[in-house]
């Protein structure tokens, strides 16, 4: 049977299908009814679409990969949402100081293969990195399990560009080269290690979750990739024990310690509830330990931590 709607009609249906996932973040859990995405390609149009906002009043929400859980990304009623996916490029990485540069709709995962492929380790690494955006993880301060070894964002972080809300572009230990114009040609940024000179803005905007500006560009430093790794998975009877592991891990092994990740009792059955365990060697030994502590104890107290 043919469809009796019209072309205008199913224009319609898809353009609010394309803003739904817009206007609800990660969980389904917030939802909000923004009418109008907009999709800048570099730092001048961010610059003129702000400029434009607030000379006219415009409510603005900014939004990265929209991977957030707690609604930060979603508009609350009618406000404008400004997407930066289409900002995604990776310039170039500094083969001295191993700082990378790149826009802030660059997806987290493409930077992990980016800085790999030039011989170092990108670090910050999350959950969601297949589909995060770094301007997104800069702008909420996302930690990771990379925190242990590098700390947070405000120390691995070199340089920001940012736009102000009346669509002023500053440049915090980022060199202005060919970055407002939208022209292709070499960029570059934040490969100043040591910048002791005045006020450290970058830090206000780390963290601030758009609400201060919005990063266009991150500069970040990158450690030389390791030669090798390997991945240990103990297991704790109690909370005390693993601070003791930790401590002893960290007193023996040094900087050699990378990265650690707790995963208690209710973690992992929900993980084999939801059949996300996979078939390798790791996934069968939590299958193991998960069937082998089945027998019957109930008490919150006899439920062993993995570390």
């Amino acid at each position: 049977q043919p469809s009796t709607e019209s072309p205008e009609d199913e224009k319609d249906a898809e353009a609010s299908h394309d803003l739904a996932r817009y206007n609800q973040d990660w969980t389904r859990h917030y939802r909000g009814y923004s009418p109008l995405v907009l999709r800048p390609r570099n730092t001048s149009e961010v610059s003129t679409i702000l400029r434009y906002c607030h000379e006219n009043f415009i409510c603005v929400v900014p939004q990265g990969g929209n991977t957030g859980l707690c609604g930060g990304a979603t508009p609350l009623r009618d406000e404008i949402i400004l997407s930066l996916e289409d900002m995604n490029a990776i310039h170039d990485i500094d083969g001295h100081s191993g700082i990378l540069t790149c826009d802030a709709g660059a997806i987290l995962q493409n930077l992990h293969d980016y800085a790999e492929e030039c011989g170092y380790l990108f670090p910050l690494d999350i959950g969601s990195k297949g589909t995060c955006q770094i301007g997104g993880n800069v702008s909420t301060n996302a930690g990771g399990q990379y925190f242990f070894r590098f700390g947070s964002l405000h120390g691995t972080v070199m340089g920001l560009e940012v736009v102000l809300p009346d669509g002023r572009v500053i440049h915090l230990n980022m060199d202005n080269d060919g970055i407002c114009d939208g022209t292709t040609q070499k960029r570059r940024g934040g490969t100043h290690r040591k910048d002791n000179t005045g006020y450290d803005l970058k830090h206000l905007f780390i963290g601030a979750e758009g609400t201060l500006g919005i990063v266009t560009k991150v500069a970040i430093a990158c450690p030389a990739l390791p030669t090798s790794k390997n991945a240990t998975l103990l297991v704790c009877d109690s909370y005390e024990n693993v601070l003791k592991v930790l401590q002893t891990a960290k007193d023996d092994l040094g900087e050699i310690l990378s990265a650690m990740e707790l995963m208690d009792y209710n973690t992992l059955h929900l993980v084999r509830k939801h059949g996300l365990v996979g078939s390798d060697g790791a996934s069968r030994l939590l299958q193991d330990m998960l069937l082998s502590d089945s027998s019957g104890r109930d008490s919150e107290r006899s439920r062993p931590l993995y570390l």
